[in-house]
């Protein structure tokens, strides 16, 4: 470069250039410890469980803390302290309006679609976790949880051997029926269970498996519940206990019983979002939409989908 060059050249020693990488490596390190350090609130989708009454519902949502992992390849966040948000609200269809009459924050998680409640009660049926720590653990308790006396009672606990997959309360609500196997792994050795007063009685079912095309759905009258396992569908009658083969069966199994469902009686689906950190609801029809009492008996499936 001649003398004239507007350039200026600085030339740096070996010991320079590293210690500038060394910079340069801290300073990422530093915003990388940062932000996975950092704890940000998150949150599930709501998700709707109606009475058997047009005009009440039960919202809720699971809420987490999560940070970024220190290893990159994890491919996901770290999450704790899982809490459930839970929700009573009534809807009046006719003016657009939904109110909130009761609201409780347990601290905990709940099994999406295994949270019942019916209108004018004061006692929510749950799957519960032991747990802030993880979400979906084996440790499952099936809760009931009073809202006018704010107490929690523990129906059933996770025992050994033992793995909770779903509860389905009678139309009645005298009954609790609940599915277990050995493990989440094992299908094998499931048993249906009933909580009946104080008393767990249970008849092995043999195998179950987390499916559509496998599930539960009670009688209108509270004495009959099915059990459909692929194309086979097996009863149990309450009075005696024993599971037998069913000749007539209902077409859909779901809901399975009259509350609990994400469509109301009329077939109506409530859409939740938020604005302005508010929520904000939304009824609207869902066509197609089954309801209990509407579920016709059959002798062989029709193919078509449940809602």
């Amino acid at each position: 470069l001649s003398e004239n060059s507007d350039y200026n050249i600085t030339v740096f020693s070996r010991g320079e250039k590293m210690k500038k990488i060394l910079q340069a490596i801290t300073s990422l390190l530093l915003i990388i410890v940062s932000n996975c350090s950092s704890w940000r609130k998150s949150e599930l989708p709501h998700v709707v469980s109606w009475t058997e009454n047009e005009d009440t519902a039960l919202v809720y949502k699971i809420i987490f803390e999560e940070r970024s992992s220190w290893n990159p390849l994890n491919g996901t966040t770290i999450k704790a302290s899982y809490q459930t948000v839970l929700k009573i609200i009534t809807i009046d269809s006719k003016e657009n309006k939904v109110n909130q009459v009761f609201e409780k924050t347990f601290d905990t998680w709940v099994l999406p679609g295994m949270v019942f409640y019916k209108k004018g009660g004061s006692e929510i049926l749950m799957i519960s976790g032991t747990t802030q720590d993880s979400f979906g653990t084996e440790d499952r308790n099936i809760i009931k949880y009073n809202k006018d006396s704010d107490s929690t009672k523990v129906l059933w606990s996770a025992e050994k051997g033992k793995y909770l997959w779903k509860i389905l309360p009678s139309p009645d609500g005298q009954i609790i029926s609940f599915v277990t196997t050995e493990s989440a792994a094992s299908m094998v050795n499931a048993q249906l269970h009933f909580i009946i007063g104080s008393e767990v009685k249970s008849v092995n079912i043999d195998e179950w498996i987390d499916s559509p095309n496998f599930g539960l759905s009670w009688e209108k009258n509270s004495k009959t519940i099915f059990i459909r396992k692929n194309e086979k569908v097996e009863k149990v009658d309450i009075a005696n206990l024993k599971l037998v083969k069913a000749s007539s069966f209902p077409d859909c199994f779901y809901p399975g019983t009259n509350i609990g469902s994400i469509h109301s009686p009329k077939n109506n689906e409530l859409i939740i979002g938020n604005f302005n950190g508010l929520d904000t609801y939304k009824l609207q029809k869902h066509e197609g939409a089954i309801y209990f009492s509407n579920i016709p008996r059959v002798s062989k499936f029709s193919g078509k989908e449940c809602y």
